[in-house]
Formats: C-alpha cells, structure tokens, sequence
C-alpha cells in the first residue's frame, strides 16, 4: 500500500501537491522499516538470539531509529502546512520546492541524532554467561545490545530523544490541530449557506480528520 501510493503520487502531477509529498515521505520511513526492521525484529524475538551479525545489528537500529524520527516530522511538517492553509490563508504557505527542502532537512537531522546507534549498537553473550543452568543450545550465541562508556551518558541520550523524538513533536502537532480545530468551528458558524463553501469546508475537514487519524494511530 505505501509503495503504490509512493508511485501514484510520483507519477500523477495533479496529486502533486505539499501534503501528499509529505505523505508519500512517511510512507517511505514506513516502507525503509518494513524492510530492514520488522523481519529482523521478528526473527530476534522468536529465536532469543541475534544471527545476523554485527553489522546488521548497527544497521537495523540506526535505520529504525532514522525512520522513526524521518516519520514523526514528517507529521510535523504536514501540521505546519494545514496550519498555514486553514489559520492563516493569507499569510506564508508553503510550495512544493519547501516541502522537498523540508523532506531533505529531516533526513538530514534524523541521520545525524541516529548515529548513537550505530556506535553503541554491538554483539554480546553476556546475558548467557549469567544463566541459572547450563545449556548447550546457547553457547556460541549473541545477543544486540546497547553498550554505552556509562549509564549517565545512556540516560542523557534517551532522555533527549525522547523529548526531541516524541514530547516536542506532539506538542508542536497538538498545538497545530487544536488551531485548526478552533479555526473550523468559528468558520462552521459564518457558513453563509452556499454550497461551495459548505462543500470546501466539510473537504477541510475530512482532510483535517484523516491527518489527525494517522497522528493519533503513529
């Protein structure tokens, strides 16, 4: 589903425009997940152990957390851009050419907060030196794990990470809705009763509900 709309949305000019870009942007972070994560991810659970060496196990955290934050701005940029449209129509709104600018910026920041994991990402068999019995089917076995100098530099990152990854986002989204929310309702009452503008507004609003619908699912 999310590569088909990737080429619809390629290959289609009249779909072209800023929120399906970045729409079709987090629908990349999701498909780059699905492919280098998931059955990665899956494998480590159900085996307990790690099988697909070092460099795997750098990669598919690096990438994981790449994409993660590649989506969770991508939601961002798209609040801005229902922001300006709705709240402020008259004022800045950006074109296509910003949100490839913006789709190219988040990458960028998201590839340069991921490298931590790329560093602090390696293989261990500590966890089965520590085993209350003894078992045969876990020697030779690894498990990935973050290894980082001290606790206190761990805690700092993910701290961090979490504010920047998550707390901010949300909040900057929340507020940017909730605009939009208010800005909605007051119109709803000025509705002067001629279609098109009643048409234009329930349009807003089930482009405004599908967003909200992803933010909140994400």
């Amino acid at each position: 589903g999310n590569l088909c709309l990737i080429v619809i949305i390629k290959r289609q000019k009249e779909a072209q425009n800023v929120t399906n870009i970045l729409i079709a942007n987090l629908s990349l972070s999701d498909v780059l997940i699905c492919i280098m994560c998931i059955p990665v991810t899956v494998a480590y659970t159900l085996m307990d152990y790690w099988i697909f060496g070092e460099a795997m196990c750098k990669i598919s955290s690096f990438v994981q957390s790449m994409s993660v934050t590649v989506s969770i701005f991508s939601l961002v940029l798209i609040a801005v851009e229902r922001h300006q449209l709705i709240v402020n129509p008259r004022g800045w709104k950006p074109n296509i050419s910003h949100a490839y600018w913006g789709i190219i910026f988040i990458w960028g920041v998201s590839l340069i907060i991921s490298i931590p994991f790329f560093i602090f990402h390696q293989l261990s068999d500590e966890p089965f030196k520590n085993l209350s019995y003894h078992s045969d089917f876990y020697t030779n076995k690894v498990v990935c794990i973050e290894a980082w100098p001290s606790v206190a530099e761990r805690l700092v990152f993910t701290t961090s990470l979490l504010v920047f990854q998550y707390c901010f986002p949300l909040g900057f989204i929340f507020i940017c809705y909730l605009k939009i929310f208010v800005c909605l309702r007051r119109r709803h009452g000025k509705v002067d009763g001629m279609r098109e503008n009643e048409s234009r507004l329930n349009e807003s609003k089930r482009i405004n509900m599908m967003l909200i619908s992803i933010v909140v699912t994400f």
